[in-house]
């Protein structure tokens, strides 16, 4: 399900392989623009997107019980 990924190539997790490990573990679905949300908030992105109507607001941000899911998952790849 996960690729062994050597240090030097990247230390974030992909969007699929966040999803399948917090099915995995928690048993619950995470969307990518939750998951794009969390990484914004953890200083992982490049930033907003050109395209967001609003650079302050979320059109769907990730629901808080959710935040510690994808955080760990996250943590757990020492990508924070």
């Amino acid at each position: 399900m996960v690729k062994k990924i050597s240090a030097k190539k990247r230390l974030v997790p992909t969007y699929k392989e966040i999803q399948g490990l917090i099915r995995l573990l928690f048993g619950t679905y995470v969307k990518n623009c939750w998951i794009a949300d969390v990484k914004e908030l953890c200083g992982l992105s490049g930033g907003a997107p050109n395209r967001r109507q609003n650079p302050q607001q979320r059109k769907y941000p990730c629901p808080p019980e959710l935040i510690t899911y994808i955080v760990y998952i996250i943590q757990s790849h020492r990508a924070i």
